[in-house]
């Protein structure tokens, strides 16, 4: 009697079995990626062109907003700007005319204490003078070269209470030459003579300019003063005064 034998063929079995894996596999990974594409349309190799370019025109919409934005705030800052270069031009106006006013505040305070002194002096001299006297002779530069002006004031106490009448002269003196000179204020005044007569019960202001002739040198100046009360009393008050002192009190 004859046997018949099974044979199995083992490679066979395990190509097909890898076969049948391999199909699972590739299906499991379309399955995987058919998920990914229904979670975000547009992610890896499958994404839409034309969802790339939705994204890029919303993208550039925004950063014109953020540009239209940065224009809006800096046309802000710059107004600010302005604003405030303005007001620092404004209060430097305001300040330099503050500082004018100030200065022209003292130069007015300066000139009210003289007159204060002036009226002092008349009202309770310091000094006992009982008559007529030179409060004041002051010297300053003219415009023109060896110009000069003069100030004077003469006064007399309230007390006497009567007119104080007649002229004064002023005679400067100096060297020129190396030898002594003097010069009466008709031979160097400047211009048409002022009035030199004088008529007051307290006080009177004169005034006038001067011309130094070439090389001579003023140390000097006597004033004198010719009273004429029509009586037989009329006299004369001379006071001399160095000249760097006038010029020093024509400074104050």
């Amino acid at each position: 009697m004859k046997r018949h034998r099974i044979v199995v063929h083992r490679g066979h079995s395990a190509l097909r079995i890898g076969a049948w894996i391999g199909a699972v596999l590739l299906l499991l990974a379309m399955i995987g990626m058919g998920l990914v594409y229904l979670r975000d349309p547009h992610a890896g190799w499958m994404a839409d062109p034309d969802s790339e370019i939705v994204q890029l025109r919303e993208e550039r919409k925004r950063l014109v907003r953020d540009l239209r934005q940065a224009r809006e705030e800096l046309d802000d800052l710059r107004g600010q700007s302005t604003f405030v270069a303005r007001s620092c031009e404004i209060d430097s106006q305001a300040c330099e005319a503050l500082r004018t006013t100030v200065t022209g505040l003292e130069s007015d305070l300066v000139g009210l204490r003289q007159q204060l002194a002036l009226y002092r002096s008349i009202v309770s001299p310091d000094q006992p003078h009982t008559g007529l006297r030179v409060l004041q002779l002051a010297l300053r530069p003219g415009a023109e070269v060896r110009h000069w002006l003069y100030d004077l004031v003469l006064v007399q106490p309230l007390q006497r209470n009567r007119l104080a009448e007649g002229t004064y002269l002023l005679v400067v003196e100096g060297l020129e030459d190396g030898k002594l000179r003097s010069y009466p204020v008709h031979e160097l005044e400047v211009g048409a003579a002022p009035d030199r007569a004088f008529a007051f019960r307290a006080f009177q202001e004169f005034s006038g300019e001067l011309r130094l002739p070439p090389g001579f040198l003023p140390s000097r100046v006597t004033v004198t003063l010719s009273i004429d009360n029509g009586s037989a009393k009329s006299g004369k008050v001379e006071e001399s005064h160095d000249w760097s002192r006038l010029v020093e009190a024509g400074k104050e």
